[in-house]
């Protein structure tokens, strides 16, 4: 799925058809200085549910190279978050 804004600037998500879960986020931008495109992508991999904690393992790339690895040990969703959740913090 590849979302487009006003602007014309794209973000790409690659779903899993089964579970509908992310695999692969990815956007692509053309350099200010070279005008050569460059990509930044994100994976992710591994998910797993066990001893009532979520995990994934998250790759970030920069025109193929990795630039970070990390594993989140404990993910949640779908929870009922406050009304003010966006607001704090601000000011």
């Amino acid at each position: 799925m590849t979302l487009i804004s006003g602007a014309n600037e794209a973000v790409t998500i690659l779903m899993d058809a089964e579970s509908t879960l992310p695999l692969r986020r990815s956007f692509e931008w053309r350099d200010r200085f070279y005008k050569d495109m460059s990509l930044d992508a994100e994976e992710y991999d591994n998910y797993h549910d066990r001893w009532s904690s979520h995990g994934v393992y998250i790759t970030r790339y920069k025109n193929g190279d990795i630039t970070r690895q990390y594993f989140l040990v404990h993910v949640t969703y779908n929870e009922d978050l406050p009304a003010d959740f966006l607001e704090r913090g601000r000011g």
